[in-house]
């Protein structure tokens, strides 16, 4: 599988479009705690739950572990997924 990139301040708009044409059913929700909601990405998309089943990580700690990390690989092999989005603080 070839991997894209985006980042960046307002990439939350740009979702849709990202969706649309990669023929995506699985997303990876990778958030913080706090920083999910604070940042306004929780209203944003909250519409992606109706076309796309979503999994959820929520990456509590403000500095992850390598525990934490390995959680996360482990949670992707038992929910197979076609894309991840990683939406929240520094640390996601």
């Amino acid at each position: 599988m070839k991997q894209k990139e985006y980042y960046g301040w307002g990439m939350i708009k740009k979702v849709d479009h990202i969706l649309e044409n990669g023929g995506h059913k699985a997303i990876l929700l990778v958030r913080g705690r706090k920083s999910y909601g604070e940042s306004g990405a929780e209203d944003a998309l909250e519409s992606l739950k109706k076309k796309y089943e979503i999994r959820e990580f929520v990456v509590e700690d403000p500095f992850p572990t390598l525990d934490a990390v390995v959680r996360g690989v482990n949670f992707v092999k038992a929910n197979p997924v076609d894309i991840v989005f990683a939406v929240g603080g520094g640390n996601v």
